[in-house]
């Protein structure tokens, strides 16, 4: 038997493995509250108990190497893969469940659009433009409204709304020489999760996204989680199934295997293909664990079988049930450093009252009326930065109304924030050294949406 390892920054990002895995570990960045949930299912190592700068896969793994933890023809899950991190695996002699993300057309946007259009697959109407040479007032009257979106942006993160010539000169220094200006349209965001596993591609049912939730996020565009209990038509279902095929036998032309992820806009009668993701996506952990709880296949253990050159011995029909479930990220707010006052145990939480029930990671040990608070959640000490991942909202229903949140979700959304009791930090310079202090002003969880 293989030994299978997860790679990431904390316990919950790579929890997929103990539906799966025997004997799984999990090798992370940083210690947080659900390890001591977690260790009843896995072994996880933590790489740095102090905080750290840099937060990504490769520090985790080349500290994982020099404590001699990675063993000699290993598999090990991470959730992008790079060429750095392919050069220390080769070094080692271990491998990647992983494709190197950069290396595939599809990863950058500008190139996907022209990949989809060949394809006859729609991508919302727009142009490639040199900013340089951008002139606000003819894509002004050519659009109306539109965005502007840097090509290797992901998550919502580099896409900017602009409504004036003003907003333009304010984020153009964060914009890169090309970028793709589009039309912007009022649409349902739909996302669906894949897989490349030898010859075959599977693909779940589509899922609705939560994009820029304002009790979570001051971003747009930001993506704020996932709502399985909406209802997508069959012929919206038709054309996600049909875009997964193609895009996936292109990958498949190209060396790519293992999971990938598609972003699309359903306008009217359009599905617009918007983003391809050659690499994890953001249905992970919770895709894994509402298919555990509907006992149905993993598509993460597909991706893992796809790197170990297994066969599929399901179809994607197979992975396609009714599921009702969804996660809600809440995200740092504050244009400043922040860190929380009052520390949430995760667990399962009650509706009503939010007082915490009882221990719990996962679905199963969620009931009606209950949620469950998650997604890597550190102590008080922590320190988060602006647009910083604080917790996930997992729950048995759904969430969403219209493009936004319920108002029983939105309710309790803004009451988990109250309940954090968010503090701001300012930092304090001395000759000799750099000293953080916690400045109390109350709580800003009144401010939090």
């Amino acid at each position: 038997m293989k030994k299978i390892f997860g790679i990431g920054l904390n316990s919950f990002s790579r929890m997929d493995g103990i539906y799966f895995i025997p004997d799984y570990e999990m090798i992370v960045l940083e210690n947080t509250l659900e390890d001591k949930l977690l260790r009843k299912h896995a072994r996880i190592r933590i790489t740095r108990r102090d905080p750290v700068r840099n937060k990504n896969t490769l520090n985790v793994l080349r500290k994982a190497v020099e404590n001699k933890w990675v063993p000699k023809n290993s598999y090990n899950i991470v959730y992008i893969d790079t060429e750095r991190i392919e050069k220390v695996a080769k070094e080692n002699n271990f491998h990647i469940v992983g494709c190197v993300a950069d290396k595939f057309d599809i990863f950058y946007k500008i190139r996907m659009r022209a990949a989809a259009e060949k394809m006859n697959i729609p991508v919302v109407p727009g142009e490639i433009l040199k900013t340089r040479n951008f002139s606000y007032v003819k894509v002004k009257k050519k659009y109306r409204q539109f965005v502007v979106q840097n090509s290797d942006s992901s998550g919502g993160r580099g896409t900017f709304f602009i409504n004036s010539e003003s907003q333009w000169k304010k984020i153009r220094h964060k914009l890169e020489n090309e970028i793709i200006a589009m039309k912007y349209i009022e649409a349902d965001p739909v996302s669906i999760s894949c897989c490349i596993i030898g010859s075959e591609v599977l693909y779940t049912k589509p899922q609705m996204q939560l994009i820029g939730l304002k009790q979570c996020t001051n971003m747009k565009f930001r993506f704020c989680g996932h709502d399985w209990a909406m209802p997508i038509s069959n012929t919206a279902k038709k054309l996600a199934y049909d875009y997964a095929e193609k895009i996936g036998e292109h990958l498949k032309i190209q060396g790519y295997k293992g999971i990938f992820g598609l972003d699309m806009l359903r306008y009217k009668n359009t599905i617009y293909l918007s983003e391809c993701n050659p690499r994890m996506v953001g249905t992970f952990p919770v895709l894994s664990m509402l298919q555990h709880f509907y006992k149905e296949p993993l598509l993460m253990k597909y991706h893992v079988k796809a790197f170990l050159n297994q066969k599929p011995d399901v179809s994607s029909k197979d992975m396609q049930k009714r599921k009702i479930g969804s996660q809600i990220i809440l995200y740092n707010k504050q244009k400043t450093d922040v860190n929380t006052g009052n520390i949430l145990r995760p667990g399962v939480y009650s509706q009503k009252t939010l007082e915490y029930l009882r221990p719990g990671f996962d679905l199963t040990e969620v009931h009606r009326n209950e949620f469950l608070l998650t997604g890597g959640i550190y102590d008080g000490d922590h320190v988060f930065k602006p647009d910083n991942q604080l917790l996930r909202i997992v729950a048995r229903e759904g969430v969403s109304s219209g493009n936004g949140l319920n108002k029983k979700w939105a309710g309790i959304v803004n009451r988990v924030y109250e309940k954090m009791d968010i503090k701001t930090l300012l930092y304090k310079t001395t000759q000799t050294q750099t000293h953080r202090r916690k400045i109390s002003k109350g709580s800003l969880g009144n401010h939090m949406g």
